[in-house]
């Protein structure tokens, strides 16, 4: 067995622009734990959902989910994802 007979054909990703919120969004729709993060064709790095919840207030206090989706709307990927890649 090969790993292209196993892998993914369509990745989700992110921009290092984009919204915590909307990696949120994906990683719940889409049941994804970990997505790539590009710029222009470039691979970046890559959020997991762990990033999301340490970034996010309500991992440090116990707010409100609107508090907590409103935070989210004003940190980009950029400030969260992780950069070693292997």
């Amino acid at each position: 067995m090969k790993v292209k007979d196993i892998m993914a054909k369509e990745v989700a990703t992110l921009r290092v622009d984009d919204e915590l919120s909307l990696a949120e969004d994906i990683m719940h729709l889409g049941r994804i734990r970990h997505l790539p993060v590009m710029e222009g064709e470039r691979l970046k790095g890559i959020i997991s959902e762990r990033d999301l919840y340490k970034a996010s207030l309500a991992s440090a206090i116990d707010y409100d989910p609107h508090v907590k989706r409103n935070y989210m709307k004003t940190v980009v990927i950029r400030e969260v994802m992780k950069t070693e890649l292997v």
